[in-house]
């Protein structure tokens, strides 16, 4: 492992500097440990905010653990070999392309929030950018190290409400369709923002005014949100998340229309800023674009 990730590493309990041992990250103040694996880290400590519900939970009086589930469905779901149709592809690209765009220029460390398929990890390790492919499962970072083995790139299982990285140390920080999955996203923000350097950003994307479905589970017979989003963002409700002390802007796009008219036939082939001068065009008609992304940069 680059030694140079130590450096940003900490106890995610008191921010206390760990030490690389064999196959233990150590804690020498307080002699805790956690394991290191083929480049995979372990420092997951369940936070207070992760095992508490959501108000939707509240709601509908159900408990929802995030872990369990995260962990299920990185098992289930294999997100490296989904077979996908050309229109999802087109529309991940998309995505993707935008928030790339929307990076630090040179950063030394990208933190991947939520890692998925790692394709931050594939983008950026060419260019030598030193990655933190993260997940709450164990499977995503193991899988996503695999794929892209470098010593400029690490997995970490580690809980967001709890992060073992220290504060003022990341340049670019991307948190891809996460956020509408957590109980607390003002504190999933706060949280990540602490670990910006100054200039640094975070990247957010998630469903644009999304309308929360719900069908009736089979296994606890309750109402179960579609794809476990428990939250849905505009323009409007997204500007109390934001943190002081910060310049920040939004962006809406992928335009419904184009995506369900399938005219990826035609706009896969175009780069990125004609498709987006079409997409945007075609907003301002419809009024329906799918995505929003948050860009946030730290003063």
């Amino acid at each position: 492992m680059n030694p140079d990730f130590i450096e940003i590493l900490c106890n995610p309990l008191n921010g206390n500097s760990l030490f690389l041992k064999k196959d233990k990250f150590l804690d020498e103040k307080t002699n805790q440990s956690f394991e290191y694996s083929k480049g995979v880290a372990n420092l997951l400590i369940i936070s207070e905010t992760q095992t508490k519900n959501s108000e939707l939970h509240d709601k509908l009086n159900t408990s929802f653990n995030y872990q369990e589930h995260y962990e299920k469905d990185a098992a289930l779901f294999n997100y490296f070999d989904k077979k996908l149709d050309k229109a999802t592809k087109h529309e991940n690209r998309r995505l993707h392309e935008s928030i790339w765009r929307k990076t630090a220029k040179n950063p030394n460390y990208i933190l991947d929030v939520g890692c998925g398929e790692a394709w931050v990890a594939k983008t950026a390790l060419s260019s030598g950018i030193k990655v933190i492919s993260m997940d709450i499962s164990t499977i995503n970072p193991t899988k996503a190290v695999n794929r892209f083995p470098s010593k400029i790139h690490l997995g970490l299982v580690a809980d967001v409400f709890q992060l073992p990285i220290k504060e003022n140390s990341i340049e670019t920080i991307i948190a891809s369709e996460i956020m509408e999955h957590v109980a607390e996203p003002k504190v999933f923000i706060a949280s990540l923002f602490k670990r910006l350097k100054p200039k640094g950003k975070l990247i957010i994307t998630t469903p644009y005014n999304e309308k929360l479905e719900y069908c009736l589970c089979i296994h606890c017979n309750n109402p179960t949100p579609r794809h476990a989003h428990i939250h849905s963002f505009n323009e409007q409700n997204i500007k109390h998340l934001i943190p002081d002390n910060c310049n920040w802007r939004f962006h809406s796009f992928s335009n419904f229309y184009l995506t369900k008219l399938r005219m990826h036939f035609l706009l896969s082939w175009m780069p990125h800023f004609l498709w987006k001068i079409i997409d945007s065009f075609a907003n301002k008609l419809s009024g329906k674009p799918t995505r929003l992304l948050i860009e946030i940069e730290k003063k």
